[in-house]
């Protein structure tokens, strides 16, 4: 951990700015069931180091959280559901238009269709994710984008890595609650107290689904506080039902 601080503050000394640091999938194995009390400390040690980097750090993102009784040992906060953060995990219709309109031009040339009509696509294939009850515009899948965007050629890039990296057991369960999910999803709605009550059920489909990226919030009743989930597009869609 002290060699991460050194890490961290050289870099920030090289660059001249405080660093934003990723660590993807981290709290993976704290979900296993095996070594937890060690998982822990190893965990509580990182965020110790992030800490004692001070003013080196500007934030700190660590992803791969499904178990809230293991985050609430650690000196960290949970995002999932917060309006300040409801745009971090995507692009945006406005951020598409302004800074991708090239390669927006590119795709229409290269496939011989309107601008808009890749815009319709890329909202249909790539589009529709909400992490928030605020979010009312939807965010587009940054890895598809970048993907897509760097040969021109339309394909179910996230599926594809997806099904490359997610864990047999994963899929297991995947395949084994899949009739009772498919029938559930677009009907299924919850509380954050109800979904947060929902994460510590091993045997629920839906926060799994939700945390992949799978489905996502559909929309949300002020009025009653619930958000109803479903797919965000059509590439996840089609890579459920290929399951």
């Amino acid at each position: 951990s002290r060699a991460l601080t050194q890490v961290l503050k050289k870099a920030c000394a090289s660059f001249k700015q405080p660093a934003v640091v990723l660590f993807d999938e981290f709290f993976a194995p704290l979900q296993s069931g095996k070594n937890i009390a060690e998982d822990v400390q190893f965990a509580k040690d990182i965020c110790a180091s992030i800490k004692a980097a001070g003013q080196n750090i500007r934030f700190a993102l660590f992803t791969s959280f499904e178990n809230s009784s293991i985050m609430q040992q650690l000196p960290v906060k949970d995002i999932s559901f917060s309006s300040d953060y409801k745009e971090l995990c995507g692009f945006t219709k406005e951020e598409l238009t302004r800074y991708f309109a090239h390669e927006v031009a590119m795709v229409a040339a290269t496939t011989e269709v309107s601008p808009q009509t890749v815009l319709n696509h890329l909202l249909n294939n790539y589009g529709g994710y909400r992490f928030t009850s605020e979010s009312k515009n939807p965010l587009y899948n940054p890895f598809d984008l970048l993907k897509l965007f760097g040969d021109y050629k339309w394909n179910h890039f996230w599926a594809a890595e997806l099904t490359k990296n997610i864990p047999m057991e994963f899929w297991s369960f995947l395949k084994f609650a899949k009739p009772e999910a498919v029938q559930k999803i677009s009907m299924y709605e919850f509380t954050k107290e109800k979904f947060a009550y929902c994460l510590q059920e091993k045997s629920n489909v839906i926060p799994k689904l939700f945390f992949t990226g799978i489905i996502s919030i559909k929309s949300f009743d002020s009025v009653r506080g619930t958000y109803r989930l479903d797919f965000p597009n059509q590439e996840s869609k089609d890579f459920f039902e290929k399951l």
